[in-house]
């Protein structure tokens, strides 16, 4: 996880939704190349 757990370190407090999202098209793209 490149976000540590992003609920536990603060970022989704910020982010929100756009932090899931951004982590979720990392995964698709490393499932991609994979």
């Amino acid at each position: 996880a490149p976000f540590g757990g992003y609920k536990m370190s603060g970022i989704g407090r910020e982010l929100g939704m756009s932090a899931l999202e951004l982590y979720t098209e990392t995964k698709n793209v490393f499932i991609d190349l994979t």
